[in-house]
């Protein structure tokens, strides 16, 4: 469910392709978390790309079903750089269609999938990525 939250910024998903995985299953986990992401596959990496904030939404919903709101919120705001930001996602939950936030890499035993947020007002995105309303 979209607020009318409207805000310019681009998002990039990035999976490593491990020599006992095919491409095609890291595309499907993250395609399972950003369906309408646009997909490369560059020299062993699954490179995928948004510049709409909806494609975040799975996200945001998941966290706030999770009531884990405050942790994202942290994880969010240590790995800011500037006007952007990342974090985890598990590449086996995405493979299941699930949301599943790592807060280190070694949380996802297939290798995560790195998410980086960049935006020229990250402060609002964070906010209403991990906002309780």
């Amino acid at each position: 469910m979209m607020s009318n939250f409207s805000v310019q910024c681009s998002t990039k998903m990035t999976g490593v392709v491990n020599p006992s995985e095919s491409p095609e299953r890291v595309t499907v986990a993250i395609r399972g978390v950003f369906p309408e992401c646009v997909v490369m596959d560059e020299n062993g990496h699954i490179i995928a790309t948004s510049s709409d904030i909806k494609s975040l939404e799975n996200i945001r919903d998941a966290v706030r079903s999770r009531q884990s709101q405050k942790a994202f919120r942290r994880i969010l705001e240590r790995h800011t750089d500037g006007n952007s930001t990342w974090f985890y996602l598990n590449k086996q939950a995405g493979f299941a269609g699930k949301v599943a936030v790592c807060a280190e890499s070694d949380e996802s035993p297939l290798g995560p999938i790195r998410v980086t947020i960049t935006s020229y007002n990250l402060k609002d995105v964070i906010k209403w990525l991990a906002s309780a309303d």
